[in-house]
């Protein structure tokens, strides 16, 4: 018996990238079918080609998105960064607002402190509202509720206050 190395699973090939992982995906897609057909004696060549194309499909556009996960990851690597540059004894307000239809809409924010414990939350059922307007709310209910709490402590012990929206 020998042992596989990195070399015996490399791909080459004179196709482009593209075409590369395209005959790849495709490949999957047909082992993918096979596997079925041998568990599933009775399955049919219609639905074994059905099995291929929607699998193919699938892992098509799964390799397409990719890079757009790639970006996300670097948004929130980011993002991450820049909170922990925050000063360290701030208030985290994250405020979010959604709504279905037009019909249902709701808000809520959660407020974290210096040491990521929780200080306060709350969410909100607006009824009909858009989703900027849900947003807004949210936004709305948290700046209001963090002055409050603000206004009874000392001027010299409030904290800095940081509030974040995903859409406005």
């Amino acid at each position: 018996m020998t042992v596989a190395t990195l070399d015996d699973f490399e791909f080459r090939s004179s196709l482009s990238s593209d075409d590369r992982v395209t005959l790849l995906s495709f490949s999957c897609a047909v082992w993918k079918a096979r596997e079925q057909w041998v568990r599933h004696v009775t399955l049919r060549l219609s639905d074994a080609s059905h099995l291929i194309a929607t699998t193919f499909a699938a892992l098509r556009r799964s390799t397409i998105a990719a890079p757009a996960k790639d970006h996300r990851h670097a948004q929130r690597r980011e993002f991450l960064a820049l909170l922990a540059a925050l000063p360290s004894r701030s208030w985290r307000v994250f405020c979010d607002g959604s709504s279905f239809d037009s019909t249902r809409a709701g808000a809520g924010y959660v407020a974290t402190g210096p040491r990521n414990d929780l200080l306060f939350c709350r969410s909100v059922f607006l009824g009909a509202a858009s989703n900027n307007a849900a947003e807004l709310a949210a936004l709305t209910y948290a700046a209001n509720h963090c002055v409050d709490l603000l206004q009874l402590l000392s001027s010299q012990s409030r904290p800095p206050v940081f509030l974040f929206v995903d859409n406005l």
